[in-house]
């Protein structure tokens, strides 16, 4: 294999860990040398694109079936990624009714959908996670308000019901937006792609002025 077909191959391999079929364009904008490794050039669309449909190497680790790329012998995951869209869909308009009165809080700058929901890749149970940036020393008083709320609105998730729940899951102040700081380590040359990854699926869906 030469550098690009590794990269496709484990940009796919990547998120069939979460069961996630990519497009050709994923592919590109997601592929994981992008944030590492050991190579200096990047790939063009166009060149992903023809080693996609051309190269035997990836041919015989790879599949393609209604737009999206997955690993072999994967076709169920096609179906999976757009039953989990649908999923998705119903739950950003749950959180949406939520997320508008917690916006109106003076000191919530920003409001974020993270993990699986922040790609359309939500489960029937899943809860919902949210990135929230506050005001500079106001991330307790936003916190203790965002609770309040979830509670009248009984929108916070229990040991017994979590499905369509939101979860306040970071919180993070408009003086402190670097985050390379809880990064896990390099090892081997190689970064946190986890968190890479999380940082970069991060869904605005309420910004105050230009803070996103």
């Amino acid at each position: 294999m030469n550098e690009l077909e590794k990269s496709i191959f484990m940009t796919i391999s990547w998120f069939d860990i979460f069961n996630y079929p990519l497009t050709a364009w994923e592919i590109y904008k997601f592929s994981i040398f992008n944030f590492q490794f050991s190579i200096s050039e990047s790939f063009t669309f166009k060149e992903i694109r023809e080693n996609l449909e051309n190269s035997e190497n990836l041919k015989k680790l790879i599949s393609y079936k209604n737009g999206f790329y997955f690993l072999r012998w994967r076709d169920e995951l096609v179906k999976i990624r757009k039953e989990r869209y649908l999923i998705a869909e119903k739950k950003y308009k749950k959180l949406l009714k939520i997320a508008k009165i917690l916006s109106l809080l003076p000191f919530i700058k920003a409001i974020a959908v993270t993990n699986g929901l922040s790609y359309s890749n939500s489960q029937e149970e899943d809860d919902i996670d949210l990135f929230i940036i506050t005001s500079k020393n106001r991330i307790w008083l936003a916190r203790f308000f965002s609770i309040l709320i979830l509670k009248i609105f009984r929108a916070r998730p229990t040991m017994a019901e979590k499905k369509d729940k939101i979860c306040l899951n970071f919180f993070i102040t408009e003086e402190n937006l670097d985050l390379e700081k809880i990064c896990l380590s390099e090892k081997n040359s190689l970064p946190d792609i986890y968190f890479i990854y999380w940082l970069a699926w991060l869904y605005p869906i309420y910004t105050d002025n230009e803070i996103w």
